[in-house]
């Protein structure tokens, strides 16, 4: 794993946002237990930086999975699509049943009550119309369901996912990167 908990952050953002043109953002969220907001943020997909441990003491961390054009907005902001990605909920399945999903996922998240798999595409995938857009939520879906029953529904495209690094308070652990290029394999 990764030393420390910004250095989970600084690999997994840069390698989740790595390959897309730098003219899209990603978003950033804080979510109190609560259910509120405290804040929102955004940065440069060249340079995706957020300071997680001082963010995460006070808020659950989320990262938007898709970066976002920033003059659009709505379901027109996403434009292009590095990656397919699921959640995985260990009241739903057994762990072992999730690491047989996730073998051969490129990145993985121990989100606190669950996993986070990430699978790139051989390609970027860029939508000009809502067609497109329509047309890989679908295939996605059908790929998260395909993985494992009862894996989460997390299919549409301004999903947001726990960064790791950051505090899960609902379990009170740290989300932990646990495979990403440039670490060693421990799941």
């Amino acid at each position: 794993m990764a030393n420390s908990n910004q250095q989970q952050c600084d690999l997994f953002l840069g390698t989740l946002f790595a390959g897309y043109p730098d003219d899209l953002e990603v978003e950033f969220r804080g979510l109190r237990t609560d259910g509120r907001h405290p804040w929102r943020g955004r940065s440069k997909v060249g340079a995706p930086g957020v300071q997680v441990e001082g963010l995460s003491r006070e808020c659950d961390l989320y990262v938007g999975v898709l970066p976002r054009a920033i003059q659009k907005s709505g379901r027109d902001q996403f434009t292009h699509a590095n990656w397919l990605w699921a959640d995985f909920d260990l009241k739903v399945a057994p762990e072992e049943k999730i690491k047989e999903a996730c073998e051969h996922a490129e990145v993985v998240v121990a989100s606190g009550g669950g996993y986070h798999a990430y699978w790139r595409l051989s390609e970027t995938m860029v939508f000009y119309n809502q067609d497109q857009r329509d047309q890989f939520q679908r295939a996605l879906k059908k790929f998260q369901q395909n993985l494992l029953p009862g894996c989460d529904p997390v299919h549409d495209l301004a999903r947001i996912l726990r960064v790791p690094g950051s505090i899960n308070h609902k379990y009170g652990t740290v989300v932990e990167l646990v495979r990403c290029p440039g670490m060693e394999r421990v799941f």
